[in-house]
């Protein structure tokens, strides 16, 4: 019998600005299943934020926000990020100075094709 999924915090922080990255620990792998955010502007600018798989640089998230806006924006879906010999993980880019909270869930599982071979 399989052993029961719960849902895991990947990475949850208020303010996110710049580039932060978190990575899926060694023999496992990550599906993530939701994403939120919220971001409140001012008058003067907007702001976003880009979550990519580090290993592949491959882009899976964008969410913008323009001035005056203040809105939470979310992503539901399946996206598979792996142990990839330690490199792989997610990050998280905030390329503007406008902070916008960030949480990311999903289920952490057993990667049984990057566990270390057993030798007898």
């Amino acid at each position: 019998m399989a052993p029961p999924l719960y849902t895991v915090k990947f990475f949850r922080v208020k303010g996110v600005v710049g580039r932060h990255e978190v990575f899926v620990p060694p023999y496992k792998s990550w599906v993530l299943r939701n994403i939120d955010c919220y971001g409140s502007m001012d008058a003067l600018g907007g702001g976003n934020i880009l979550i990519s798989s580090i290993s592949e640089d491959v882009s899976f998230i964008y969410f913008e926000w323009l001035a005056l806006e203040r809105s939470s924006k979310s992503w539901e879906g399946r996206q598979a990020i792996t142990y990839d010999d330690a490199v792989g993980g997610l990050r998280i880019d905030n390329f503007t100075s406008y902070p916008v909270d960030v949480s990311i869930t999903g289920y952490e599982l057993d990667d049984p094709e990057a566990a270390p071979p057993i030798i007898p």
